[in-house]
């Protein structure tokens, strides 16, 4: 994956939507006092002035100090270090492997936290700000309390505006501030993704050797440490080499070169993996990894992609031609080998080395897309043999097909419709069960590849369902959300946490406790918005292809009457995703251009299951139709809430961006139906259909029509919502959203013109 870090972090700095910023305004986000609340018996008041003190020589207590003051002011408590009205942070070690447990200690004049480590520490101030929040007050209840969280370990992305991406985490791109963001949503590990030939130097294959190792480490283990001052751990998502067939390296040690990988955009090329039986290079593996966690010992651990993507091996991606009908992978040392033993044991090997420099790491193993090569759909075998030092991590959702109605929709990754728990998921667990093993459950939070153009879904009893889901199966640990667009501070976030800390607590209550506590007297209405996305959230038919079409464009998508034969560049992108088939540190990818437009419709047989006879995208509209219509009924919901006034003290600002996020996927979703509608009506044309060449036509203009009314009404969105530009969340690889809608708007109003003096329909409406 490339990376520009100057210019993301230029754009956002003059969007005023830096890191910083958005850790400011959303650490506390929620935060108001009601004046008008006292503690009532059994409960004690900070009021008067008080002290937070704790042992400033423990790495991070400063930072909590610091953290729990501020929140305290907000509530309007007076603070001074001479009051023996003291809030006191202790931490305690009892020899017992560090948790995130904690016990508050509460009387008059004076509350106690004890924990057995910092990350236990931001826990427990956590706590006390979210249970101070909920009453709208600084109290707390009078006695001991004693809180663990139902998994120990939840990873997410990085904050939006922060770099996730290694070598490049330094202060500059992954500040402080980030790490404060996350553990404020409960967030206590962050994923880092990139190659680890950045962190390789070793006697056996100099010529693999980094130049910017020692800088590189250095960052590395700069960041780990900044990280853990707020309890967060970093966990390195590992992206193996992928060198051409001539690369030194392979010139010298041959037996080092695995399978050639498919699908280089250079065909002349050979772009080849290390073998993933070659002893020799399950030593190098082990050189890296062992020396990457003695170099920086307080990364919580390695994800290793082993199904599709990332942690390569031989058959992970190879080029088959040539080979025989069945065969796994063109190595030829690995070809009489079994998958699930190859890859088993190169985990194994990856394992016992990390772990013979920090026993505590986890080393998770992700089988996403392992369907590729595995023996069974499922991945049981591989599971069955996963070795004891190993970790299994898999989604909630992915590779299931999905009841809906009247047609089943095939989940092939992370969902906003589809809540889980897969059969996969389940029936590995019952494997893991038996096994004594650790899981590890994939979720996104607050968005699917259904929509992954916006911060989150603002469909809170969805996602509060696939939350339970992912709690039901008895984590010991999460992650959260990939790295799409980068943790947001939402609410859809901070729902992970009452569901770890709250267990008493169900989904439905949770929804509610949050609407009550956000939007006052206003909460039915919003919960009934929220129930109207979620409704929406579940009629998306499809999950769309990567990062095109108008679900990722948004209500910048064109819709194209008439055919062109320039490039339209405003719709160009930069498709880094496809690094992956690319060699490693290659620059081509940034060098290919790549619409981001869909002209023509797809195939839908291998995203849908319909009964026979049945026309897939006149099903897909339907449900698309319906999509917009709920989305469309939130938004009344958010008007009628507007008109009626923002209770007082309630931030206003903290409903408009929910109004507007929730516009804004109604106006995608409106887009989406009417580009495929249209697009639909064109392929009818092009086929000849006997209903009448000028009647479809007609039909095509109502809907360019309804679509340049669409457009325009999303302009201010933009506006008034920066972060929505595509332009900020990709580093520049993909163009300005605002700049693509104002190109769109222009070529509907020359198409328009065109099409409606062709049909002699100047100023006509016609009916679709």
């Amino acid at each position: 994956m490339m990376h520009n870090s100057f210019l993301i972090r230029d754009r956002l700095l003059a969007a005023n939507h830096s890191p910083m910023h958005r850790q400011r305004r959303n650490a506390h986000r929620w935060v108001y006092r009601d004046k008008g609340i006292h503690a009532a018996s059994g409960e004690i008041e900070l009021s008067e002035v008080w002290n937070v003190k704790g042992d400033l020589q423990v790495s991070g207590m400063k930072e909590a100090i610091e953290d729990f003051s501020e929140f305290l002011r907000i509530m309007e408590v007076d603070l001074s270090d001479d009051s023996e009205q003291t809030v006191e942070f202790l931490l305690a070690s009892d020899g017992e492997e560090e948790t995130l447990a904690f016990e508050i200690s509460a009387e008059a004049g004076r509350i106690l936290i004890t924990a057995t480590s910092i990350g236990g520490i931001w826990s427990s101030l956590v706590y006390l700000e979210k249970m101070m929040m909920q009453k709208k007050a600084p109290i707390v209840s009078a006695g001991i309390v004693c809180k663990q969280p139902r998994w120990n370990t939840q990873i997410s992305q990085a904050p939006f505006g922060a770099n996730f991406l290694v070598p490049d985490l330094s202060p500059e791109y992954l500040s402080d501030d980030a790490f404060r963001q996350l553990i404020h949503q409960g967030i206590n590990a962050m994923t880092l993704y990139g190659d680890w030939l950045c962190y390789t130097r070793n006697e056996s294959f100099p010529e693999l050797n980094h130049a910017d190792y020692d800088q590189n480490i250095a960052t590395l283990r700069d960041a780990a440490q900044r990280a853990g001052k707020y309890g967060v751990k970093l966990y390195y998502v590992a992206v193996s080499p992928k060198l051409d067939s001539k690369h030194p390296v392979f010139q010298r040690s041959p037996q080092l070169r695995g399978s050639k990988i498919a699908g280089n955009m250079d065909k002349a090329q050979s772009i080849h993996c290390f073998c993933s039986s070659s002893e020799d290079s399950l030593a190098l593996h082990e050189e890296v990894m062992e020396n990457l966690f003695q170099e920086v010992p307080e990364l919580g651990g390695l994800i290793l992609i082993v199904g599709g993507e990332s942690y390569y091996h031989c058959f992970m991606r190879p080029d088959l031609e040539g080979t025989a009908p069945g065969a796994k992978t063109d190595c030829p040392v690995c070809a009489g080998r079994k998958p699930e033993d190859v890859v088993n044991h190169l985990l194994k090997v990856t394992a016992e080395a990390v772990h013979r420099a920090q026993p505590q790491a986890a080393v998770m193993a992700w089988p996403y897309s392992a369907f590729r090569w595995s023996s069974d759909e499922a991945q049981l075998e591989l599971v069955q043999t996963l070795p004891d030092e190993v970790d299994w991590l898999n989604t909630i959702d992915k590779d299931q097909w999905a009841k809906k109605d009247g047609y089943h929709k095939l989940i092939w990754d992370y969902s906003v419709d589809y809540t889980g728990p897969a059969d996969n998921l389940l029936a590995q667990i019952n494997i893991l069960q038996d096994k004594n093993s650790r899981l590890f459950v994939k979720s996104e939070t607050a968005i699917g590849l259904e929509a992954f153009h916006i911060p989150y879904f603002p469909s809170m009893q969805r996602i509060a369902e696939k939350w339970s889901h992912v709690r039901d199966t008895q984590p010991s640990g999460v992650l959260q959300a990939w790295m799409f667009f980068g943790m947001w501070g939402s609410r859809a976030e901070e729902i992970g946490w009452w569901m770890n800390w709250m267990p008493e607590l169900d989904a439905a209550n949770i929804v509610r406790m949050l609407a009550e506590r956000d939007f006052g007297k206003h909460a039915e209405g919003m919960i009934a918005a929220w129930a109207n996305m979620s409704e929406s959230a579940g009629r998306y038919p499809f999950i769309p292809p990567y990062f095109s079409g108008p679900e990722f464009i948004g209500p910048a998508h064109p819709l194209l009457l008439r055919q062109r034969a320039d490039e339209l560049p405003e719709f160009i992108a930069e498709l880094y995703f496809l690094q992956e088939m690319e060699e490693t540190f290659s620059e081509s990818i940034r060098m290919a251009r790549h619409s981001v437009v869909h002209s023509q419709l797809f195939d839908l047989k291998g995203m849908m299951r319909l009964e026979a006879g049945t026309d897939y995208w006149e099903v897909a509209l339907r449900e698309f139709d319906k999509a917009a219509y709920y989305a469309g009924e939130a938004v009344k919901q958010y008007e009628a809430i507007a008109a009626a006034g923002v209770q007082e003290g309630v931030p206003g600002e903290l409903f408009r961006e929910e109004q507007v996020l929730s516009e804004f996927v109604y106006r995608t979703l409106v887009t989406t139906r009417n580009t495929y509608h249209f697009l639909h009506l064109k392929e009818r044309i092009k086929a000849g259909e006997a209903a009448g060449q000028k009647e479809l036509k007609k039909q095509m203009l109502a809907i360019a029509r309804a679509e340049l009314d669409n457009a325009k009404r999303a302009e201010p969105l933009y506006a008034e919502a920066p972060w929505l530009d595509l332009a900020l969340r990709f580093e520049g690889l993909f163009p300005s959203s605002p700049m693509m809608l104002k190109k769109k708007i222009e070529l509907l109003q020359e198409d328009l013109t065109f099409l409606e003096g062709e049909l002699g329909l100047m100023g006509h409406v016609a009916e679709v």
